[in-house]
């Protein structure tokens, strides 16, 4: 029997990286790694925090739809974004898209920390679809690190979402005149921070879904993720 050369096994996982790097390069949202000089023209979710304040509620539904729509197609591929996941790795183009910046460090992490079970075979999952052990956390974690993100766009960056949201569930607390739209972004938020915990969400798709839900699809989205960026 002719054995294989030890190093065959990592060449394979990177061509299998360099796959679905080229797969993801046809995503709309997604952005992968670049040069400083083409992000020249676009702006971060952070620097446009910083100029000219919050998002509004509608727009900040419509960016998280896409950034959560990209991160649940990387996810499919068993590639978790971690602590790449933040307001300066979120930008908007100059026609008003949403790019979700995905270094290749994330592909790089993939090769080294599933080593000896990379690419997850499917039998791994749960019986209720999820994936089992140390990914499935990664994924979880993605999600709260995305909560972090929207509560940003939706707060800005002075107030503790884990406490507000104590206040929000505290029974003295009467929300009376709220949207129904509004709840139903705290209840989305509240589920989001919880991934992985009771009450809380387990996969990313998940979340697209409940975004939608919330009537994103009958915004006009270039026009207020544009309007967003230009005032």
């Amino acid at each position: 029997m002719v054995l294989a050369p030890p190093e065959s096994s990592t060449y394979d996982k990177k061509q299998i990286c360099e796959d679905i790097q080229v797969s993801l390069s046809h995503h709309p949202n997604i952005l992968l790694d670049c040069s400083d000089t083409e992000l020249i023209d676009l702006d971060s979710l952070h620097d446009l925090l910083t100029s000219a304040g919050v998002l509004p509620t509608e727009v900040a539904v419509e960016v998280m739809t896409k950034i959560a729509h990209s991160l649940s197609h990387i996810h499919s591929f068993q590639l978790t974004v971690g602590n790449n996941l933040t307001l300066e790795s979120i930008y908007i183009d100059g026609q008003g898209e949403v790019k979700l910046f995905v270094p290749s460090s994330v592909f790089e992490n993939a090769i080294e920390l599933f080593e000896d079970q990379w690419p997850v075979n499917v039998s791994a999952q749960s019986q209720y679809g999820q994936m089992c052990g140390p990914l499935q956390e990664k994924l979880e974690d993605d999600i709260r690190k995305l909560a972090d993100v929207f509560w940003q766009v939706l707060y800005g960056f002075e107030v503790d979402p884990l406490m507000e949201l104590e206040d929000w569930a505290s029974s003295e607390k009467v929300l009376t005149g709220v949207a129904v739209e509004l709840l139903s972004v705290r209840s989305l938020l509240f589920r989001m921070l919880r991934a992985g915990f009771p009450e809380g969400y387990h996969d990313m798709q998940s979340v697209v879904i409940d975004l939608w839900e919330l009537g994103v699809v009958s915004f006009p989205s270039k026009q207020n993720t544009r309007r967003a960026t230009t005032t």
